[in-house]
């Protein structure tokens, strides 16, 4: 059924590339794979190139975490791009991934620091970026599209684009989308996505635990800068936290 439904993905991506701007200039489909990321580090000299797989059956997510097996339900893709800065590119890919949702659903998720894409508290979409040993990263982003039956331990903290828009998606409309936006955020200059991403951030004024290794600290987060970090205020007064590799929980 799989092959079936992405025979023609491959003609549908191939209308779009080379991009506008020109940063994805490739596409490789895979109709199953494990992991788009593993992938992308084979072919990590592929410069502009994006990898697709129709099903993705263990992604990996930050700090070790899986994505879970996203069926023929899920997008999960990985770009091949230059070295930039780092910082840079998380946030563009954030931002490229909340504007695809919220092309398609109508509605405005918020961003969970550095680059998770939520919508009424649940999850719907995250972005790995990993360095290859050829002077390029390998940007994995995964979104929940289609509706589809969670394993029990997801099933209360997930949510798909379909039941954010409570109308029925097709995966190739989201992909096309999110291979544009992910051309036009790498072409824009940080402070259009600094605006975006402070407009939709899920944790200002929050109190969250930050914790990294053996390093926990507690506070109520005051600002963000999306390329320097979080200020937290804290019993002892203010400060910057960079977090981009720390667990952040929010406290209900």
């Amino acid at each position: 059924m799989i092959d079936l439904e992405i025979q023609h993905w491959v003609e549908s991506i191939e209308n779009i590339i080379p991009t506008k701007y020109g940063h994805v200039r490739s596409v490789c489909l895979i109709a199953e794979t494990n992991s788009t990321q593993l992938r992308g580090m084979e072919r990590c000299r592929n410069f502009g190139e994006v990898i697709v797989a129709g099903r993705q059956i263990s992604g990996k997510g930050r700090r070790g975490n899986l994505w879970v097996d996203t069926l023929d339900a899920g997008i999960a893709a990985s770009f091949i791009l230059p070295l930039v800065e780092q910082e840079f590119l998380s946030i563009a890919m954030a931002v490229a991934m909340a504007r695809t949702a919220e092309l398609i659903t109508q509605e405005s998720g918020k961003i969970k620091w550095p680059n998770d894409l939520f919508y009424f508290g649940k999850k719907c979409g995250g972005v790995l970026i990993e360095k290859s040993t050829h002077d390029s990263f390998i940007v994995g982003i995964g979104i929940n599209v289609l509706n589809r039956i969670w394993p029990d331990h997801l099933k209360n903290s997930v949510i798909t684009l379909e039941e954010v828009s409570k109308r029925k998606m097709s995966r190739i409309d989201v992909l096309l989308e999110l291979i544009n936006q992910v051309d036009w955020a790498l072409s824009q200059d940080e402070k259009v996505l600094e605006e975006f991403f402070k407009t939709r951030c899920l944790l200002t004024d929050k109190i969250v635990i930050i914790s990294e290794g053996d390093y926990e600290l507690q506070g109520t987060v005051r600002r963000i800068d999306p390329f320097r970090g979080l200020e937290i205020e804290t019993e002892s007064g203010l400060q910057w936290v960079k977090g981009a590799l720390a667990s952040i929980k929010e406290i209900l």
